[in-house]
């Protein structure tokens, strides 16, 4: 993620020229091609390049290889070591500090620091801990300055990752600077948000959520657990999310005039009461055909479905 303006006099020329020694690497030629490893841990840094040895002075002193050569050292630093101005920096503000905590302190115990984004804490604890382990990856480009970051940089950095890591990461990176630099746009710490307007590296299988087939669900009512089968019904019926699957409870439904019952809870993604009705095959247990029966009577609130009953009346509501 670099621009790598050349100093200028004026004429479109560069003005000076630094130079700087390489210090613990290992150079050695072999059958024509050039070899250059990190002496202290072994990395490889350039294999099998070919050229002279002037050439291969030339890549040495590349930006790009600058960069990979001086990221022990920056991976090293904290992010709150760098100014504001930096990704670095300005991902200590976003985060409240928690970018430079341990691991497992990331997301129990949200950051607040006075002047930092107020808003931080009140992030949902898995969307904290994806934008964490984002910008985590990113910490080699932490002295990149904010205003410099342009789209082009973002896809090279974005398609870099998803062969390092994986496309669906790759694209959770870019979707977590997006959200951070729409507030650095808000602070004048950038002219616009340039991940505006990507596209994905992950392609999506069109057949992963593909519907059931009436046999498959007809298998599952029969033979899945019941605490696999309750929020699957819960999702095929009721529309909920597994976010909201996991903390529904028999309170939150109440009678509906037209299918007999109706969910109310509190949407996280949106910050919004839903009132949803539940379709009648939920409330009865029965979905294209015989299948196993509930009662409310005694249903875990955690799960906000009824106690497997066998005589249990098919008109009586899954949660009264």
């Amino acid at each position: 993620m670099r621009n790598h303006p050349v100093p200028s006099d004026g004429s479109g020329k560069s003005s000076m020229v630094v130079k700087v020694k390489l210090e613990g690497l290992k150079v050695y030629e072999a059958r024509g091609l050039w070899y250059v490893y990190r002496r202290s841990t072994g990395e490889p840094l350039i294999k099998g390049f070919k050229g002279s040895r002037e050439d291969l002075n030339n890549k040495l002193a590349d930006p790009d290889f600058i960069q990979t050569y001086n990221r022990p050292r920056l991976q090293m630093r904290r992010a709150a070591d760098f100014s504001i101005e930096t990704l670095g920096g300005f991902i200590h503000w976003y985060t409240n500090g928690d970018i430079d905590r341990p691991l497992k302190q990331w997301t129990d115990n949200p950051g607040n620091i006075e002047g930092s984004y107020p808003k931080w804490s009140r992030l949902a604890k898995s969307t904290r801990q994806d934008y964490l382990e984002a910008f985590d990856y990113l910490r080699p480009e932490f002295d990149m300055p904010l205003a410099g970051i342009t789209q082009p940089d973002l896809y090279d950095t974005r398609d870099k990752c998803a062969v390092k890591k994986w496309p669906r990461f790759a694209d959770q990176m870019i979707s977590a600077l997006s959200s951070m630099f729409r507030q650095a746009v808000k602070r004048g710490k950038m002219p616009f948000n340039p991940c505006t307007g990507m596209d994905d590296a992950h392609q999506a299988d069109p057949n992963a959520n593909r519907e059931w087939f009436a046999s498959e669900w007809q298998f599952a009512r029969e033979n899945a657990p019941l605490e696999v089968l309750i929020p699957m019904m819960q999702a095929r019926y009721a529309g909920l999310r597994g976010q909201t699957i996991v903390k529904v409870n028999r309170k939150q439904f109440e009678p509906h005039p037209l299918t007999g019952q109706a969910v109310r809870y509190y949407a996280r993604k949106n910050k919004k009461i839903v009132f949803l009705p539940v379709l009648p095959e939920l409330l009865y247990g029965r979905a294209e055909g015989p299948t196993r029966r509930w009662s409310h009577r005694g249903s875990p609130r955690r799960l906000g479905m009824g106690k497997l009953k066998r005589n249990a009346d098919p008109r009586e509501p899954l949660a009264a």
